[in-house]
């Protein structure tokens, strides 16, 4: 049996790039627990799609490559792990939320969104240990926003890329005060 031009290519390239993909393959394992097997077999079908889509002029392949396969595993990886969180979360923030309506609201929380408002009600009422992470220089910040997205996505079901938007809009709306 004979491999084609094509075939060859693609074997050719894939040899060239295999232990890059194992490697991202074990650090993503690594770091989420998500089975190395799986996580390979997804950056195969994720390298075969972008055969298909690479253009030369754009970039040499390894480098398309390095740039767009993190991302796929890592949206393998949030959509595996999504599937297989059935554990419960911490609740300390999130006390009271079943009764959001009746939180008490001001012209300022008038204004904002409810996703805003969720936002809003989950810093001023968390815990004053936590807090006051907050108010520790940088790494405390980060800390702390960190906390807010874990519950935001575990508690909520937002997507990151729906926490980053709300804590951009909280960010412009606290920087318009």
């Amino acid at each position: 049996m004979y491999l084609t031009l094509k075939e060859l290519a693609i074997t050719e390239t894939y040899l060239e790039v295999k232990d890059m993909i194992k490697h991202l393959c074990w650090l993503f394992h690594q770091k989420s627990g998500v089975e190395f097997d799986e996580l390979h077999g997804q950056a195969n079908l994720i390298f075969m799609e972008l055969l298909e889509s690479y253009q030369e002029d754009v970039a040499k392949f390894t480098t398309y490559l390095s740039f767009i396969l993190p991302r796929g595993l890592y949206d393998y990886t949030y959509k595996i792990l999504r599937k297989q969180s059935s554990h419960t979360y911490d609740n300390t923030l999130v006390e009271g939320l079943s009764s959001f309506q009746e939180f008490p609201t001001n012209e300022f929380l008038e204004d904002l969104s409810y996703d805003c408002q969720v936002i809003f009600h989950l810093i001023m009422y968390s815990p004053k240990e936590i807090q006051d992470m907050a108010f520790n220089k940088k790494q405390g910040q980060m800390l702390f926003k960190e906390y807010l997205a874990s519950i935001l996505e575990t508690q909520f079901n937002w997507t990151p890329f729906k926490i980053k938007n709300q804590f951009k809009i909280m960010k412009d709306v606290v920087n318009a005060i």
